[in-house]
């Protein structure tokens, strides 16, 4: 009884976006090939001795390889066999948009009996006093995912965003000011400290901290990245007052200097290729390509019109990060800066990587590759305050050699 009540006090805290995320691990493992191999192979052997039912040892022992570790990292850490799929149906009482992957999970697992009539006696969860079980700490990518989903919703709530107006317009006449950041800070604080200890972290300064480091492991994820986007974009009340969002380190990223070894040079370029090999933004350069004249398709590339401007929001989102300002000339500085360490094969490997999400052919990024180490950046210009040149309006990480073309 203690157990069933630890699993339906679990299942009262969880928010659908994290149940989503459990599901979809557990899909994710039991679609495997390998599982469903071996699961058809004990189930025809066990069919040879008889009928098969749904509460087979055999199916159960194999089940306990694939999911013991998700069940367990989401709080559900009691329960063996049939028992363990004890909080799935409590989820699609509580959840019934996710009724069909439960659905699909029962198939997957060739359970013969309904949801409902494997467990007849599962109500919905009630309230139950005492604490639930504790999340575990360092997420998979799926919880990762859930908890910026839960994240963006809270601060894309209309009472959150009510909340930002508010604060804009109190400190419209000097927004820059120390009040405006730490009201601004708290409400931020508040917010995430409501969500994070449903994903194992404490409710305090500290499991924000834990929380941005375990997040580091996913620095170099696009799909990570475009969440994070979106939650910035969830403060645009906020960012049309023109103050950076640099207080929020946890969600938008942090300042830094620039990268003076080969190895933060790398990281650098790993997190811009991560954004640059997202889905949508691969999309919009086949369009761009598509749409390219002769010249720039016989030049491979090299030139492609509108890539700046397509790549330039995404990099001016990490690049303050290291030390370059988020702008058409911080590109330009980078470019110049990260060419000193070409010679590095990582670096040079990752130069060559990012120009091909930009949609150069391999021999454009070579070219590339050789521009950029004939121009050092202690021999550039400072072109920080001055307009720069219309033909780098059609460049984005090739901007660097605007000029070579005729």
């Amino acid at each position: 009884m203690a157990e069933c009540r630890g699993t339906d006090a679990q299942v009262l805290n969880m928010t659908q976006a994290r149940a989503k995320a459990m599901l979809m691990e557990l899909l994710g493992e039991y679609s495997a090939k390998s599982f469903q191999s071996k699961l058809g192979d004990l189930l025809q052997k066990e069919a040879q001795h008889g009928e098969v039912c749904d509460e087979s040892p055999g199916r159960w022992a194999l089940a306990e390889e694939c999911h013991a570790d998700i069940f367990a990292r989401y709080g559900f850490k009691s329960g063996t066999g049939v028992e363990r799929l004890r909080p799935i149906v409590l989820i699609s009482k509580k959840f019934p948009d996710l009724e069909e992957k439960v659905q699909k999970l029962w198939k997957l697992l060739a359970l013969k009996s309904s949801v409902t009539e494997l467990f007849t006696k599962v109500e919905e969860p009630q309230e139950i006093s005492g604490s639930s079980l504790p999340a575990k700490r360092v997420p998979s990518k799926a919880r990762a995912l859930a908890l910026q989903a839960e994240i963006l919703a809270a601060f894309s709530a209309p009472s959150f965003q009510k909340k930002l107006g508010e604060i804009s317009r109190r400190h419209v006449a000097n927004l820059h000011d120390e009040a405006c950041k730490a009201e601004l800070d708290a409400m931020m604080e508040k917010t995430k400290l409501e969500i994070v200890p449903r994903y194992g972290y404490e409710a305090s300064p500290k499991g924000l901290k834990d929380l941005e480091e375990d997040m580091q492991q996913f620095d170099n994820d696009p799909d990570i990245f475009v969440n994070a986007v979106a939650i910035e974009e969830a403060l645009f009340p906020y960012a049309q007052t023109s103050r950076p969002f640099v207080m929020d380190k946890a969600v938008l990223g942090r300042t830094g200097s620039k990268p003076t070894t080969a190895f933060t040079v790398a990281k650098l370029l790993r997190k811009q290729l991560a954004a640059f090999s997202s889905p949508s933004f691969q999309n919009a350069i086949s369009g761009l390509k598509r749409s390219a004249d002769v010249e720039q398709a016989c030049e491979g590339y090299y030139h492609l019109k509108g890539r700046a401007e397509l790549a330039l929001p995404v990099q001016r989102r990490i690049l303050p990060q290291y030390g370059f300002q988020g702008s058409r000339a911080g590109v330009l500085d980078m470019v110049s800066h990260c060419s000193k360490f070409i010679k590095d094969p990582e670096v040079s490997r990752l130069f060559d990587a990012i120009n091909l999400k930009l949609g150069m052919t391999p021999r454009a990024c070579a070219r590339f590759r050789d521009t950029a180490c004939s121009f050092p950046s202690s021999e550039r210009p400072d072109r920080s305050n001055r307009p720069e040149p219309a033909q780098t309006v059609e460049l984005s990480f090739a901007s660097f050699t605007a000029g070579s073309k005729k």
